[in-house]
Parts: C-alpha cells; sequence; structure tokens
C-alpha cells in the first residue's frame, strides 16, 4: 500500500514539473532572473577606426504578438544614435543605428574600447500591465 501511495505521489510531481516548465514565455525569462547571453546580432565590432564617424545598424526583433515601442537609450560618451522605427510591431524588425564619434571619444584614442549601448523597450502585453525591456548591445574597436 506504501509503495502505491509513493508511487502516485511521484507521478503527481512529475505530471506537474512538465507543466511548469512551459508557463514562461522566452520574453519573460528575465522578469524571473534568468540572464541571457548577448547574440551575435548584439555585438559588433567596428575593428580599427580611421574615419571621424563610423556607424553601425542593429536591428530589433519583436517577437511578441503586441507592438513594441523604443523608449530610451542608454550611451556612454562618444557614442550616439539614430532611431530609425520607435514603434515595432507585432512580429516585425526595428532598427537603430549607433555610431561611434572619434573626436568625442578623445581619451580612448589608439586604445581598445568595449561599451554597451542600453536599449529600453516597452510592451502593453496585457491590459493594464506595461513590460519595461532592457536590451544590451555590445559595440568594440580601437582608434589609430
Amino acid at each position: 500500500m506504501k509503495f502505491k501511495n509513493l508511487s502516485l505521489i511521484f507521478l503527481f510531481i512529475f505530471a506537474f514539473s512538465f507543466a511548469g516548465f512551459s508557463q514562461v514565455d522566452d520574453e519573460e525569462a528575465e522578469m524571473f532572473g534568468s540572464k541571457r547571453d548577448i547574440n551575435f546580432y548584439s555585438k559588433y565590432d567596428f575593428g580599427s577606426i580611421t574615419n571621424d564617424v563610423q556607424e553601425h545598424e542593429f536591428t530589433i526583433t519583436n517577437n511578441s504578438l503586441k507592438p513594441m515601442t523604443i523608449t530610451e537609450f542608454i550611451i556612454p560618451d562618444g557614442v550616439g544614435v539614430i532611431l530609425v522605427d520607435k514603434v515595432i510591431e507585432s512580429k516585425e524588425d526595428g532598427k537603430f543605428i549607433v555610431t561611434v564619434n572619434k573626436q568625442y571619444m578623445e581619451n580612448l584614442k589608439n586604445d581598445k574600447f568595449e561599451l554597451e549601448v542600453i536599449v529600453k523597450t516597452a510592451q502593453n502585453l496585457q491590459v493594464g500591465v506595461t513590460t519595461i525591456t532592457e536590451s544590451i548591445y555590445i559595440i568594440k574597436g580601437s582608434f589609430e
């Protein structure tokens, strides 16, 4: 009898453990403390910068069913951003351009740099609930 009860408890726990894994969407995973690696498309190496201004276009993909709005950029000195798409519709791509201005990065001349550009987005995934997300884009390079 004890073995039968133990088997039922094990079966109950086993069945609900799989149900728990499917409850969190990828875009909501950061709310629960997981860290995502920065993927290939979130990094860019300018290499050796010889021009006064160098730029690179990044793409943000909205995988959700609701529109996404880019609300803010946090950028280091000498870096600029040109916002191409402020609102990104469901299942669409948006773009922004990151510029590195050699003149304003005087303290980094003849040196390598690796900097973060933080993009904040907002989405109304449920009625009355706005989700704010921060994405990190890494830019690196060096000056001659």
